[in-house]
Formats: structure tokens, sequence, C-alpha cells
């Protein structure tokens, strides 16, 4: 994501989804998520989903940041999944302590399967 504003703004992720019951493919699924090389979250994907915001840090005005989010399946969950779902949204966020002018502040370029950028 590329920040656009005339601020540096804090970016967090959080997911949207359904009630995670226990044959929900969540239980089984990790998810981690790095920038660069430096790992920001590792944990179940059920408990990715009840988080309040996963805070990623500050993006600098004019700063390109990438955040990679992987989702993996552990061998030895074995197949007993096989057939169950689960399905999310993810939510980005930035915040700023700036005023809002009549000319929208964005970030940009947030790649990945649909995400958008907050305006500030």
């Amino acid at each position: 994501m590329t920040n656009n504003c005339n601020e540096a703004g804090q970016v967090s992720v959080s997911a949207i989804a359904g009630p995670v019951a226990g044959d929900n493919l969540a239980n089984a699924l990790n998810i981690e998520i790095k920038k660069a090389a430096t790992q920001l979250y590792s944990d179940l994907l059920a408990d990715f989903y009840v988080s309040t915001g996963i805070n990623l840090g500050s993006v600098g005005i004019g700063e390109t940041a990438q955040f990679d989010l992987t989702v993996s399946f552990p061998l030895e969950k074995g197949n007993d999944w096989q057939g169950k779902a689960t399905g999310f949204n993810l939510v980005v966020t930035t915040a700023g302590t700036g005023q809002i002018t009549e000319e929208p502040h964005t970030f940009t370029d947030i790649g990945g399967g649909g995400a958008e950028g907050a305006a500030r």
C-alpha cells in the first residue's frame, strides 16, 4: 500500500467472518502476517476472526509498504477437515491525527482479493 496522505498513518487489519462452529475450517488453519521478514502476527485463523484488529504499524508520508498474509493448513491436521469451509473479508484500516480536508486522502494500491483502502 502507498500512503498518499499528508501525514503518517497507523495501519491495522481485521476480519469480518461468520460464527466459527467446531467444524469451521478456520479452527484448523493458521494465519501469518509479515512486513518484509518481520512477523507481525501468527495464530489460528479462528482467533484472527475474533480479534479486535492487528496493528501493522505506521506507513509514512509517500511511503509504500507491503504486508504479506499467508493462510496455511498444517499437515498434522489430517483428512478430518476435508469438505469443511470458511470465509471472511479483510478490513484494512488507516488512522491519523490530522484534520480531514475537502480533498480525500487515501492509501492506494492495496492488492490481493479486493481489499480496499480506507479514506481518512
